[in-house]
C-alpha cells in the first residue's frame, strides 16, 4: 500500500494513496482503489482516513458561519453587505430594529447601520444563489475602532489554532479585542501599536500556514521570552501525549467486545450494610 505523507503539499489530481484500506474524505475522491486530491493543500492523515487542507479557494457560506462583512449599499429594506463572496447578501432592517420601532417619527436607518460601516453577523440562509444574514446578539452589530485584515478564508482554522490555541496566545499576549471571520475577514481592537503586531502575525501565518514551527515564529513576533517559548512547547508536547495515550486506549477498546471492556475495568466493591450477614 502507497500513502502520502501527513503534512505534504498535494495538487489536485494527485494519487494520495492506493488500496481500499483508506478511507477518503475532505477535498478528496476515490478513483478505483486511488485517493485523490481534488483541490491544491496539504495532506492530512489520521489514521486511515486522507483528506486535504485547501491552501487557496474561495469563501463558501453556510448556516450558522459567523462573518465580518462592509456595508457597501443601503435601502429602506435593508443593508447589502460585502463578505468576499460574488454575492452579496442583504440584512433586512427587521433582523435588525423592532417593527414598533421602526414606525417611529425619528426612526433614521443610517444610524443603525451606514454605506462603509464594517459589521459582525451570522449566515441564516445559504443557497445556490441566495444568502441571507442575521444578528443573533448584542455581540453581533457595528464594529468599531479597528483595523480589517482580510486572508484567504481557508488559512481561518490555523488563526484558531488546536482547540482555540493559536488565537488566544493572540489575545492574551497583545490584549486585543480579534473578532475572526469564517469568511477570513478579521477585525482588530486595541492599542495601535499591539493593532499592527497582529496584523504582522495574522499574515505571517497566512503565509507560512502550511509550515511547522509556526507557533513558535508568532511567539517571537509577539515578543515572548526564548524561556517561556521553550517551557510553553515542552507544556504542549506533554499535553499532546497524553492525548495521544488516551486516544490508543480508546482505539484498542473500541476494537474489543464489550464484554472483554468490563472485564478489564476494575470491579467495584461490595458493600455491607450493618445487620447483613457476611
Amino acid at each position: 500500500m502507497d500513502m502520502i505523507k501527513d503534512k505534504e503539499i498535494v495538487v489536485p489530481g494527485q494519487v494520495l494513496a492506493k488500496g481500499m484500506d483508506f478511507i477518503p474524505s475532505s477535498a478528496t475522491f476515490r478513483d478505483g482503489e486511488d485517493i485523490v486530491a481534488s483541490r491544491i493543500g496539504l495532506a492530512q492523515v489520521k489514521g486511515r482516513v486522507i483528506q486535504v487542507i485547501p491552501l487557496t479557494g474561495p469563501y463558501m457560506p453556510e448556516v450558522g458561519d459567523v462573518v465580518i462583512g462592509r456595508i457597501v449599499d443601503m435601502n429602506y429594506n435593508g443593508w447589502e453587505i460585502d463578505i468576499g463572496h460574488h454575492i452579496k447578501p442583504f440584512l433586512t432592517v427587521n433582523d435588525v430594529v423592532p417593527k414598533f420601532k421602526q414606525r417611529s417619527s425619528n426612526f433614521d436607518m443610517a444610524r443603525i447601520f451606514n454605506i462603509g460601516d464594517i459589521i459582525r453577523v451570522t449566515i441564516i440562509k445559504a443557497a445556490k444563489n441566495d444568502i441571507k444574514l442575521g444578528t443573533r446578539d448584542r455581540t453581533f452589530g457595528r464594529l468599531n475602532n479597528g483595523i480589517l485584515v482580510k486572508i484567504p478564508s481557508v488559512k481561518v482554522p490555523r488563526v484558531i489554532g488546536k482547540k482555540g490555541s493559536m488565537i488566544s496566545l493572540l489575545k492574551d499576549f497583545s490584549g486585543c479585542r480579534i473578532f475572526v471571520g469564517k469568511n477570513g475577514w478579521i477585525w482588530i481592537s486595541g492599542d495601535s501599536d499591539k493593532e499592527l503586531m497582529i496584523e504582522k502575525a495574522v499574515k505571517l501565518i497566512d503565509k507560512e500556514a502550511h509550515k511547522s514551527g509556526l507557533t513558535e515564529k508568532i511567539q517571537r513576533l509577539l515578543g515572548i521570552p526564548e524561556e517561556d517559548i521553550k517551557r510553553m512547547k515542552e507544556s504542549l508536547l506533554e499535553e499532546n501525549s497524553e492525548e495521544s495515550v488516551a486516544d490508543e486506549i480508546q482505539k484498542v477498546e473500541s476494537a474489543l467486545p464489550e464484554e472483554e471492556i468490563q472485564e478489564k475495568k476494575p470491579k467495584a466493591k461490595k458493600t455491607t450494610k450493618k445487620g447483613d450477614k457476611k
